[in-house]
């Protein structure tokens, strides 16, 4: 089928694009996604590494759900008993890694790179499954001063009018559903968001519910004037970005109004900011720039910086990860246009406007280049001034730029290269810095600086 549509509405066309919500997920480098065939009542589950191109399939029977994070993504499954469902853990060849039962019929799901967060719409079920991160955060500081192994808390399950169960008490495993059934809710759940700190649930009526991590408990509730249907977490767990049924995205700064009368237990009122974007489809944070966020505005993808935004991009890809002052997204619709045949070309990558600006001010001059870099730190822009200044042999602006990205060998190499006095030598010793062998070879051979090769070996006696 396409992707668009027209509506003749008496004297007036409208068109509109379709946006499928389809079971996919991005992580390590790998692209998951889930797709039918004809001829098979189960789904088609390919791990797709975007850098190497390889594929490796899975087929999984009742497939309801793909989220994914870290190093690894969790396919929730349907079994044949009715109401409960699996959450399988696999890694970026979709070999499992682990698994969980849950005895809810899940509505919503996300993951971080500890926990993984499923809800009905009434019941909250959190799992927090092995990893490099959750060994370390699963380890509690006993009386005694002596750390222990932390046995209770990986499992976590409470209705969501109700406190969630301590650790210390016991029975918050998933178990504890069947041996304490809960009635309906009111307001029921609308999603979930999670970060390693912190749970957001949201609720039709437009409330929030916020919880703390790993350890859970209800910190705050708030109130929105909409009721959210995505929402999502930036790296400092500081703001939030929701899109609501009506495809409008608002920012919610849950540090607002720190100190001032009406924060319970150090927990800021927060408030809803000035900004509000109409037909939002997706959105993604930066992983390390709380400031930065990309969203999907028909077919048009905008990045602020705050809350102004730059210049817009066309694009119809879906977002799978921003960092480095670069954006990575997926052109689904094509995927699945031929999804058993998926090629390299599908991913696409997008820069932020402060990188572009800065590659234009270095082709300028590197005194106006490090200038705008101190005007918008950010470790990708210095990496790029430090590089640069190599190039140009430019020692002092290296060495600053790489200070302030903290990068030891850069800073060494610098004053390694100062003491060579010679300009073609240090271009040569620069040239290997960037991996450009040959160049650096014949440097040296101009230089007549190549050490003699080694005599041939002598000719063998004869037998």
């Amino acid at each position: 089928g396409g992707l668009r549509i027209a509506l003749a509405v008496e004297s007036f066309i409208y068109f509109a694009n379709i946006r499928p919500d389809y079971k996919w997920g991005y992580f390590a480098g790998t692209l998951v996604y889930a797709y039918t065939k004809p001829e098979r009542a189960d789904h088609c589950v390919v791990f797709f590494d975007t850098q190497g191109g390889a594929t490796h399939v899975k087929h999984v029977r009742k497939l309801a759900l793909i989220r994914a994070c870290g190093e690894y993504c969790v396919l929730l499954t349907r079994t044949d008993d009715p109401g409960q469902h699996i959450l399988i853990l696999c890694n970026a060849i979709g070999a499992p890694v682990d698994s969980k039962y849950i005895g809810i019929e899940p509505l919503t799901l996300c993951m971080t790179r500890t926990h993984i967060v499923a809800a009905s719409a009434d019941v909250i079920c959190v799992w927090q499954y092995s990893s490099k991160v959750s060994k370390l955060t699963s380890i509690d500081s006993g009386g005694d001063g002596v750390a222990h192994k932390r046995r209770d808390g990986k499992e976590a399950v409470w209705h969501v009018d109700e406190m969630p169960p301590a650790a210390s008490a016991g029975g918050g495993g998933f178990d504890r559903l069947r041996q304490q059934p809960r009635g309906r809710t009111a307001d029921a759940i609308a999603c979930v968001c999670a970060s390693d700190s912190m749970l957001i649930v949201g609720r039709e009526s437009g409330t929030l519910q916020r919880y703390s991590l790993p350890h859970i408990a209800l910190e705050r509730k708030y109130v929105l004037r909409c009721c959210p249907q995505l929402m999502e977490l930036n790296c400092t767990s500081t703001r939030l970005a929701i899109i609501d049924l009506g495809g409008v995205m608002t920012l919610f700064d849950l540090e607002a109004g720190r100190g001032q009368p009406g924060s319970e237990s150090g927990i800021p009122p927060g408030e809803h900011l000035a900004l509000e974007r109409r037909d939002a489809w997706d959105l993604r944070w930066a992983d390390d720039n709380p400031d930065l966020l990309a969203m999907m505005e028909k077919s048009r993808m905008y990045i602020f910086r705050g809350l102004s935004p730059e210049e817009p991009v066309l694009s119809s890809g879906y977002l799978c990860s921003f960092s480095n002052l670069s954006i990575t997204a997926v052109l689904l619709d094509e995927v699945y246009a031929y999804p058993d045949k998926p090629d390299l070309e599908i991913m696409v990558s997008f820069e932020t406007k402060s990188l572009r600006d800065s590659r234009d001010m270095i082709k300028l001059g590197i005194s106006d280049a490090t200038q705008f870099v101190e005007d918008n730190p950010h470790p990708r822009l210095w990496r790029l001034l430090s590089e640069s200044a190599l190039e140009r042999l430019d020692f002092p602006t290296a060495e600053k730029a790489f200070v302030r990205i903290g990068d030891y060998y850069g800073i060494q190499l610098v004053k390694r290269l100062v003491h060579l006095g010679d300009k073609e030598k240090q271009r040569a010793e620069v040239a290997v810095y960037f991996k450009r062998l040959d160049e650096a070879e014949r440097i040296y051979k101009d230089l007549d600086r190549l050490p003699p090769p080694p005599p041939p070996p002598p000719p063998s006696l004869p037998s």
